[in-house]
């Protein structure tokens, strides 16, 4: 299912009509975005039983981007900003223990005045460098308004972590996160050089390294299909 909706959106994108753009525009982008992060299963230091761990968030982020019309109406969008990626919402279902009872936090590795004791997290979130690129298509709907779809990939380096711990909890560490793949849908809106455009954004996957702190044996990496949602906003200028 997962790989039939991929080739359906990559299709549209392939297939949509269209027409000549202007060629070269900057771009400032902000988003927010409402997904599910991560769903796997771990257990935690040397206990016996499982745990299956649904991780959900809203993100946000904003980033400048330079979009260079190839051929027609094909396009290329390099980017560079910021991504706040977060978890707000935790599904902690402890089997056999406690299966049909969830906890909303997480163990962590949080240890003040270098004495080992038991904390967990309900809230965190990772604040990142990104950079982008997309592929995409557009094409005139009339003589103001344009139809837009693009393929983006997106990579995330880390630099600051945040943790809700009583008064909170943060670290510095600077690291690769991961990268995210979208589709995304829109309109565009002309004013003589400037543009104004809003997206659909389509979460196809992310790929994500598991965090250190927190007390259990995963896997190196997590990763997730789909699960989501999210708003784009665009003010653009055309530069010829």
């Amino acid at each position: 299912m997962r790989l039939i909706l991929l080739i359906c959106l990559l299709l549209l994108n392939f297939l949509a009509y269209s027409q000549t753009l202007k060629k070269q525009s900057l771009e400032l982008t902000t988003q927010v975005r409402r997904e599910k992060q991560a769903d796997y299963t771990t257990r935690f230091g040397t206990v016996s039983y499982q745990n299956t761990l649904q991780l959900y968030g809203t993100s946000i982020g904003f980033d400048i981007g330079y979009k260079q019309i190839l051929k027609g109406s094909w396009f290329v969008r390099p980017s560079i900003g910021f991504y706040k990626f977060s978890v707000d919402k935790i599904t902690n279902y402890r089997i056999p223990a406690r299966p049909n009872d969830p906890a909303s936090y997480r163990p962590i590795d949080y240890r003040p005045d270098s004495t080992p004791l038991g904390y967990s997290t309900s809230k965190y979130h990772y604040k990142n460098f990104s950079l982008g690129i997309a592929v995409g298509k557009g094409f005139s709907l009339n003589k103001n308004f344009a139809l837009t779809t693009d393929l983006n990939f997106t990579y995330l380096a880390t630099f600051s972590q945040h943790y809700k711990i009583e008064k909170g909890y943060t670290t510095t560490n600077n690291k690769r996160l991961g990268y995210l793949v979208d589709y995304n849908v829109g309109v565009q809106k002309e004013f003589r050089n400037i543009y104004l455009a809003s997206c659909l954004i389509i979460p196809i996957y992310k790929k994500w390294k598991n965090d250190a702190v927190f007390l259990e044996n995963p896997n190196d990496k997590v990763d997730i299909w789909f699960g989501g949602y999210g708003l784009s906003f665009t003010v653009g200028k055309f530069l010829k």
